[in-house]
């Protein structure tokens, strides 16, 4: 609650008397605490005053006007021609009406719900203690509530303007009129909701100074919650962790610091059906300013009745006695992959290091292995890597743990080129992002990586770089010189670039990032990334894109070599997303057991089940949009090997489904992949081609030098493809009446020469 101040009111008394030698201060005033009277006895011809407070001389006091804050008998004397006159007025200044200490008033509601109806007369008792002689109003301003106008007129069925709100409230004594002001505030109290039995979700989160973020969880039967914390930090003795045995106004289950400020392994499990966790921080020390650990944790509730559990751990077993001690780290550089009662569909999980499979059947029989990355095998051993025949009963858990043993010490630095947003569009800015991650298990000294821009952009800066870190400029992009990277840290820099308005539509832009100093870096082939990208007009920002381009040097990509992906969506609804879900049925000229995750917007889970590949992102609460453009974005990016066997001319397509939660889904564009030869020729002067009419109609004719078996590709500015047509007469007609206005590119190859032109249709 807070207490509000009274403006100051100044009721001015004046009585002014010709021709006699008196002075007249009129009737005893009366009013209330707070305000201020002022006493003014201006008398013609008076030459002096003096003010006296019940018989005691005010020394100071000898001005015609006096101040009055404090009740009493108050006198004045004023020589008046040589003559002194006296007059005397009683002041009382009765009590404000005494306020109790009003609460904040909550209700509940699901994540993304930000308004309600409160009944605000449930904090009346509070207000007035029981004093049946004082008045309530309630106002939205201070203003209002200081000035008596615009009270609420129904304040049982009041629905809040923001969450939260500060609602004022006047309260004024039935008997003497005096009044007092305080406030209180109303908070949706946000909630996830969880579903009992579903694998539990991680969820990430990164604290900053005089943090006060609090995460409410719900269960859908009403069962107990439990929360277990994976891994993350607070600064010990001053930012604190509390969790309440239901929202915040419940009882306190667990209030400090964890192991002094390590918060691995904590685990609390509320008596009802909901559990609220916070954050309460100083503003020293944080997560977001000084590379503490983030936040990992899960909320999780069992019907114990009917379901079984088996828990999957790989963790690093430092002391090499296949036991998961206390202060061993999970290991999360592979993949958990099961396959239930020997039936041929294998399941692959990613993980960090945890992974939890839900039984519904006693009988089920699950055979369980934990597989490494490629590229980690010389690095670490798995001791056990299937553990078969694994069975749990209902109501009952099980837990698995996959020793990893380290072979050697191995650095290795993942370099990644990323467009988590907006493409390049010509006069605008946009983003890439540079990924320094340390995949190992030591701290990584020091290291250099360059970046080279694309010379048709223009490098406007970097931003979120760590205060050790050197960057310096060149004249292709810029270096970065990083220091003291720590086990299984991250980096993100970003990096601020402009399309000049010069640069043309379709273009594509090239961008690419290489660790430089790899002499003791084990795997060589996440050294380096490269980001191509059509320059575009508009585009949909529910997309997928592979970051080579659409066209692929067959001679330059080995059987070493991956595809990265990247699917971006953004939540363009009116509200919150409370789930997001990306599906992707994987091509099948591409290698589904090389399906590799190598980054994430948000905290996710993904399944492979063959080629389907679905991301879950439950509780992400990404908000809509029109209230948070740059947080309504998200991404998924990974890599994946062709089948193979690809030869030049092989297309590979890749589109997702993404679901905003029970809404349809969203199709993404269709990205082609092409492997393509080399040109040999220049394309624009073996390739003589006249267009018209440009803009067209209904028909675009097409002349040529010379007859040859010609393959035409129309595509739209986001690169898809409208149509195609192979011909070899030297006049070709392409029917366009049924496209849209607009601009679109049209494509043309022969086997000796290539080129692009650009049309526009009316």
């Amino acid at each position: 609650m807070k207490r509000i101040l009274h403006c100051t009111l100044i009721l001015y008394i004046a009585f002014t008397t010709i021709g006699f030698a008196q002075v007249d201060l009129g009737d005893d005033v009366t009013t209330c605490e707070g305000e201020t009277v002022v006493l003014d006895a201006t008398t013609q011809n008076a030459t002096s005053y003096q003010w006296s407070l019940d018989g005691q001389v005010l020394v100071n006091e000898v001005s015609a006007v006096l101040f009055v804050t404090q009740g009493g008998v108050y006198e004045v004397t004023a020589i008046i021609s040589g003559m002194p006159a006296t007059d005397s007025v009683l002041v009382t200044f009765n009590p404000t009406p005494a306020i109790g200490n009003i609460t904040d008033l909550l209700i509940e509601a699901m994540n993304g719900v930000d308004f309600g109806t409160f009944d605000l007369t449930t904090k009346i008792p509070e207000i007035t203690n029981g004093n049946a002689n004082l008045s309530v109003t309630f106002y939205e301003t201070l203003a209002d509530a200081q000035t008596d106008i615009n009270n609420i007129s129904s304040p049982n069925s009041y629905v809040n303007i923001i969450n939260p709100q500060e609602i004022f409230v006047r309260v004024q004594d039935l008997t003497t009129s005096c009044s007092s002001i305080a406030s209180f505030t109303l908070v949706i109290n946000n909630f996830t909701l969880i579903t009992c039995n579903a694998s539990p979700q991680i969820n990430t989160f990164c604290y900053g100074n005089f943090d006060q973020t609090a995460f409410a969880f719900q269960s859908d039967s009403g069962a107990p919650i439990t929360v277990e914390f994976l891994a993350g930090e607070v600064e010990n003795i001053f930012d604190e962790l509390v969790i309440y045995d239901g929202n915040i106004t419940d009882p306190i289950l667990y209030s400090g610091y964890g192991n002094d400020g390590d918060l691995t392994g904590l685990s609390f499990q509320s008596t009802g059906g909901e559990i609220t966790i916070q954050i309460q921080s100083d503003g020293s020390i944080a997560c977001s300013t000084n590379s503490f650990e983030p936040w990992q944790f899960t909320a999780s509730c069992l019907d114990v009745n009917t379901v079984g559990i088996i828990n999957v751990n790989s963790f690093l077993d430092d002391n090499n006695n296949g036991a998961f001690d206390t202060g061993e780290v999970t290991f999360p550089f592979g993949n958990i992959v099961y396959e239930v009662n020997d039936n041929g569909e294998i399941n692959v999980g990613s993980s960090d290091g945890n992974f939890f499979i839900v039984s519904d059947d006693a009988t089920n029989s699950y055979d369980v292995t934990f597989s490494l990355f490629d590229g980690y095998e010389n690095c670490y051993n798995v001791t056990t890597p299937t553990i078969n025949d694994v069975s749990v009963a209902i109501g009952q858990s099980v837990t698995l743990d996959f020793p990893v043993t380290q072979q050697q010490a191995c650095e290795d630095l993942e370099v990644i080129l990323i467009n988590p947003s907006t493409p390049p569009r010509p006069g605008f800015t946009y983003e890439n992002i540079l990924y320094l991650n340390n995949l190992t298990f030591s701290t990584i000294a020091s290291g250099t990586v360059e970046v080279i821009i694309d010379d048709d952009l223009v490098l406007n800066g970097v931003a979120n770089v760590n205060s050790n870190y050197i960057i310096t400029n060149t004249a292709t992009g810029f270096t970065v010189d990083f220091v003291n990277l720590p086990p299984l840290a991250s980096e993100a820099i970003e990096i601020q670039l402009l399309c000049p308005v010069s640069v043309p539509l379709g273009d594509i832009v090239s961008n690419t990032a290489t660790y430089t100093t790899t002499t003791n870096d084990f795997v060589p082939g996440n050294n380096s990334a490269t980001l191509r990208e059509v320059v575009i007009g508009s585009w949909d920002p529910n997309d997928i894109r592979e970051s080579r381009g659409r066209e692929i040097i067959f001679q330059d990509f080995t059987a070493n070599d991956y595809l990265y992906y990247t699917i971006r969506f953004q939540n363009l609804g009116t509200a919150d997303a409370i789930n997001v879900r990306i599906e992707e049925t994987l091509d099948t000229k591409l290698d589904e057991t090389t399906f590799q995750m190598l980054a994430s917007s948000h905290a996710y889970q993904v399944q492979r089940v063959d080629g389907d590949l679905i991301w879950t992102f439950d509780n992400i609460n990404l908000p809509a949009e029109m209230f948070d453009a740059e947080g309504s974005n998200g991404f998924v990016y990974f890599k994946i090997k062709p089948q193979s066997g690809y030869a030049i001319g092989d297309i590979i397509p890749a589109v997702a489904g993404i679901y905003f939660d029970f809404n349809a889904p969203v199709i993404t564009n269709i990205f082609e992949t092409e492997f393509v030869e080399p040109l040999s020729v220049n394309e624009i002067a073996d390739f003589q081609v006249k267009l018209y009419p440009n803009p067209a109609t209904d028909i675009l004719y097409i002349e040529l030098e010379k007859s040859e078996l010609i393959r035409l590709q129309l595509v739209d500015i986001h690169g898809k493809q409208i149509l195609t047509k192979t011909a070899t007469s030297k006049q070709i007609e392409l029917n366009i009446s049924n496209l849209k206005s607009g601009m679109y590119f049209l494509k043309l190859s022969s086997n000796t020469a290539r080129l692009t032109k650009k049309i526009t249709v009316k």
